[in-house]
């Protein structure tokens, strides 16, 4: 029991923990794209804000750091211009194909060519941006492997504290149900005991002569057993010794209850306890009482017809 109890906190943790997790990663990739996505559709309209500040392929105007190009449109979205560095813009079948996969949106992406475009219009004049989108996904690729091997640390390191704190948190458990074990072993003692003496008892009751016979072969014990009423039999066992109080006579019935003078004995006052359990779950009844020199305690049981 204890070790399932330990694995299921284990899982618990470790299921909460990969959440947490996941959610963490997830919200910094999610983040970290719409930056990027940011930064390069600012960078985009600031090109397409200064057109005519387009340099040659090593001269990137301020605040631009991914390869790009500009087409500008007319009023039927042909190309009329081009411009920018680091692409052959003398293929007009390209340039013709990007603006008609670009058209009707003003941002997006084209995936096939590892674009980002963007659509700005300027004192009248329509130009369509173009950004390389290479390094943006190399950094989201190592991104995600950085996300990885950080996640495969974490769960490893939330792995191992996981187990120590389900051997601390278990603890109060396990020794909680060692103790559990040890009652019902206690009380199992404390029941046999008493079913025991009884059973001898009425084995001596058939042998015994008469009553001064049978307390010298019970040590000074007097066990009777005798009919009481129509249906029901008293079974009751006197010994020497110091009479009860009426308080004691109440409470040595009770669970762990031992008078003062037993209290440095074995028992752990759960045998009058389990007796009269026994004797109510079968419609009986028990008590003790006081009696000169000694105490009796009685049985009262219905007959099985």
């Amino acid at each position: 029991m204890i070790r399932r109890l330990r694995l299921k906190f284990v899982c618990i943790v470790m299921a909460v923990v990969t959440l947490m997790l996941c959610a963490i990663f997830a919200m910094v990739f999610y983040f970290t794209s719409r930056n990027l996505e940011r930064e390069s559709l600012g960078m985009m309209q600031a090109v397409a804000q200064n057109p005519m500040r387009l340099g040659g392929p090593d001269e990137l105007p301020e605040g631009v750091r991914l390869p790009y190009f500009v087409l500008e449109l007319d009023e039927t979205g042909a190309v009329v211009s081009s411009g920018g560095g680091y692409y052959d813009l003398t293929d007009e079948d390209l340039l013709a194909t990007l603006t008609e996969l670009s058209e009707g949106r003003f941002t997006g992406v084209l995936e096939d060519y590892g674009l980002r475009f963007c659509r700005v219009l300027v004192r009248g004049t329509e130009y369509l941006v173009f950004a390389d989108m290479s390094s943006e996904r190399s950094v989201m690729e190592s991104l995600v492997e950085n996300c990885l091997l950080i996640g495969a640390l974490s769960f490893l390191a939330f792995l191992g504290i996981s187990l120590l704190l389900a051997r601390w948190a278990v603890r109060p458990v396990a020794a909680a149900w060692e103790r559990q074990r040890q009652f019902v072993a206690d009380a199992s003692h404390e029941l046999k005991t008493p079913l025991t003496v009884i059973l001898s008892n009425a084995e001596l009751l058939a042998e015994a002569g008469g009553d001064e016979a049978l307390r010298e072969r019970l040590g000074g014990t007097l066990v009777r057993l005798r009919r009481q009423g129509r249906g029901f039999c008293l079974l009751s066992v006197e010994n020497s010794g110091v009479p009860l109080s009426p308080a004691q006579q109440r409470d040595i019935f009770k669970r762990f209850y031992r008078a003062d003078g037993t209290r440095s004995g074995g028992s752990y006052g759960l045998g009058l306890a389990i007796a009269r359990g026994i004797a109510e779950a079968h419609g009986g009844r028990i008590w003790a009482e006081a009696i000169e020199g000694g105490n009796r305690f009685c049985l009262r049981l219905r007959v099985q017809k």
